[in-house]
């Protein structure tokens, strides 16, 4: 998961997906061992573990949203009492805030990895 996460910046849109899955696993098997564990350093690692899950969830999203948008633009510029200018506008006023907010958890995403990646496991503070 960290050698693939290391790489999120270049990764295309399927990749992050792929790592969104491997996250959400980690996650899910953390919380089920979690008991088991220091409280503190557990709850550390499972909480940043929910941020990169969520923001990738976020980026999948978008990615969704602009296949979606493709498609009701196409439909919408045959439709009589629409057109295709006004569908062409107010899909690229959509499709602009979108790549915008891409870009922003783009950003979102390489600071909370490194706070990920500075963040020990749990399991590491168990005592023998």
């Amino acid at each position: 998961m960290r050698q693939l996460g290391s790489k999120h910046a270049y990764l295309p849109g399927t990749e992050l997906h792929r790592l969104r899955m491997v996250v959400k696993k980690q996650r899910y098997l953390c919380e089920f061992v979690r008991e088991l564990y220091p409280k503190r350093p557990a709850a550390r690692y499972i909480s940043t573990l929910a941020g990169v899950q969520d923001l990738l969830g976020e980026i999948n999203d978008s990615r969704v949203a602009l296949r979606l948008t493709a498609e009701l633009e196409r439909y919408m510029t045959g439709v009589a009492s629409v057109g295709p200018g006004v569908a062409t506008r107010s899909a690229g006023i959509f499709l602009g805030w979108q790549a915008a907010t891409r870009a922003e958890r783009q950003d979102d995403v390489r600071h909370l990895w490194r706070d990920f990646r500075a963040c020990k496991t749990f399991w590491s503070h168990a005592t023998s």
